[in-house]
């Protein structure tokens, strides 16, 4: 301590309340290290499951509850340290929080803490134990089979502040519901897939705005029975997000609104800042074709698709973007020999920023499998090649005039003189083989490389891949 107070004594640039600050705090002088702190995670569960008239209707609910503590190394809350936090725990209070360490340990550092503050007779902050509903999660769903269809209706709420780190991929603070109908005609052989999905976020009502998501959704699929007829699917999605914010800006002519860089409304006859507004559409259309015919003692299968993705933003004018794609793909098989060939190639055109922005890639790719010892060692490789070019418009501020007052700034295009040309080329090569010693044991290895260039730019370097992998797969 003593060190510590003549090392403040010596900083004479430090202000008094900064002196005093330290003196009471010396903590505050200490180098925090980099490493991670340790952290808990702990979730409870339930889950329920039934069926009825011969399982044609079945129910499923889970629910569980999470709770996520981001520093656990000084232990669970103890009088002592609420006191150094400037608020007061009872002595049962700790000792619970004592016997519950052993499946999780409470303390300051909770993503969301189980208990409130609230300031005592005496001014001193306690806490006040409750249950915050941000931390549940609960999905429910009714599946009907009648008449060919299978119905399903499905319910989700999954808080802002539900969190696993077993799986840090749930989506949060989420809730909506789901509708999907499967029916099927023609002896089996023609499928229809309608859907509609209503979702929101803003749970708990924390962020200044909500946005809201409906996707409507269809699709047919068609499988004839003569096999010199093709196979067809064909889907389309459409999407609408709104969080019911306007774009408006005084300070700009109606023709710049959408392109401010400020957002404002009116609140009780004064203009303040508002939430970023958002209100799009996307159209997407996707359509494939199989088919199957008989070459050169070969049996052949094509598959030809398309793509396209379409949005359109109603509240900012460099919102829109569109990506098209298309390709084929050949599959042969070798009816005398164990061989069996793939041949492909893909284009796809991607715009953005309302077509200031344009990424096309074209791309091939060649493989083929031999199959040795009766099939039971299997040889594969593939080549794959991808051209790509990326023009670039960037967008820039325009400050109209006034470089002091930011509140009439609106995004334009920096214009094709700054334009930005990047060509890339990359191929990857891959080696694997497989062999089964019996149905239960198999063994594999792949070898992977991969090369990036880019031919404008010589010292650029870029990090390519070197894989090489063996598993060993048993199955029961």
């Amino acid at each position: 301590q003593k060190i510590k107070v003549n090392f403040v004594n010596e900083l004479s640039d430090i202000y008094k309340d900064d002196r005093a600050s330290l003196e009471a705090d010396p903590n505050q002088l200490q180098i925090q290290g980099s490493n991670p702190r340790p952290v808990g995670n702990v979730i409870f569960g339930t889950e329920f499951a039934g069926s009825f008239d011969e399982q044609r209707i079945r129910y499923q609910s889970e629910m569980s509850v999470s709770l996520l503590n981001l520093d656990i190394s000084r232990g669970p809350l103890t009088q002592e340290l609420a006191d150094e936090l400037g608020i007061d725990i009872t002595q049962n209070q700790e000792s619970l929080f004592d016997r519950l360490s052993w499946l999780i340990i409470i303390n300051e550092n909770m993503s969301t803490l189980p208990f409130r503050y609230r300031e005592n007779d005496f001014g001193n902050l306690e806490l006040i134990p409750f249950f915050p509903a941000s931390i549940l999660a609960n999905e429910s769903r009714v599946d009907l089979r009648y008449f060919n269809h299978h119905l399903q209706v499905q319910y989700q709420w999954i808080g802002p502040d539900y969190q696993s780190l077993a799986n840090s991929t749930i989506r949060r603070d989420n809730a909506g519901i789901t509708i999907t109908d499967r029916f099927r005609l023609l002896d089996n052989r023609l499928y229809f897939t309608l859907g509609f999905e209503s979702l929101r976020d803003n749970l708990t009502g924390s962020r200044p705005s909500t946005l809201r998501t409906n996707t409507s959704r269809a699709s047919i699929s068609w499988f004839p029975v003569n096999p010199l007829l093709p196979r067809l699917n064909l889907s389309t999605r459409y999407r609408v997000r709104d969080n019911n914010v306007g774009r408006f800006n005084p300070f700009l002519p109606d023709d710049l609104v959408k392109a401010s860089v400020r957002n404002y409304m009116v609140s009780n006859g004064d203009i303040v800042t508002a939430p970023a507004a958002r209100s799009n559409s996307t159209l997407s259309l996707t359509g494939t074709v199989s088919q199957s015919f008989t070459a050169m003692d070969m049996n052949h299968q094509v598959n030809v698709s398309a793509g396209l993705i379409s949005t359109g933003d109603d509240v900012f004018a460099f919102g829109d973007s569109e990506s098209q794609s298309y390709s084929i793909n050949l599959e042969s098989r070798f009816l005398d020999n164990p061989y069996r060939t793939r041949i492909g190639w893909n284009n796809s055109t991607t715009y953005s920023l309302n077509q200031l922005n344009r990424f096309k890639i074209n791309s091939f790719n060649l493989g083929g499998d031999v199959f040795l010892m009766d099939g039971k060692l299997i040889l594969n490789g593939d080549l794959s090649l991808a051209l790509n070019r990326l023009r670039t418009i960037p967008l820039v501020v325009n400050d109209n005039g006034n470089p002091n007052d930011t509140s009439d700034n609106y995004f334009e295009s920096a214009g094709p003189a700054n334009a930005s040309v990047r060509h890339t080329n990359a191929y990857i090569f891959r080696l694997g083989a497989q062999y089964d010693f019996n149905a239960n044991h198999a063994l594999m290895g792949t070898i992977n490389y991969s090369n990036l260039v880019n031919p404008l730019n010589t010292a650029e370097t870029f990090n390519n891949d070197r894989i090489l992998q063996i598993r060993y797969i048993l199955r029961f």
